[in-house]
């Protein structure tokens, strides 16, 4: 299992369209990953649990990632955070 924390700097936050496409990217592996705000967690590979998290701008999130490919996983989920939700 591995962790980290990130803040959310996109404009938006995470809305329908940036949590289907962050779901998508992130069904494309076999770990589990899972998204905390507040306390709350957010199976991020679910595009209605995403936005159940009401992420939004300037909030602080931790993204965990379990599995044989968390490594992998991990650098995709922080390309996509930190490219405010484009998946590149």
């Amino acid at each position: 299992m591995i962790f980290k924390g990130f803040k959310i700097n996109n404009s938006d936050g995470v809305h329908l369209r940036t949590a289907q496409a962050f779901s998508k990217a992130m069904r494309g592996f076999s770990s589990d990953i899972t998204v905390r705000k507040n306390g709350g967690s957010a199976n991020a590979k679910s595009v209605i649990s995403l936005m159940s998290a009401c992420i939004r701008r300037g909030d602080e999130i931790t993204v965990i990632c379990q599995g044989e490919d968390e490594a992998e996983m991990m650098s995709a989920a922080e390309r996509i955070i930190e490219n405010g939700f484009r998946c590149v």
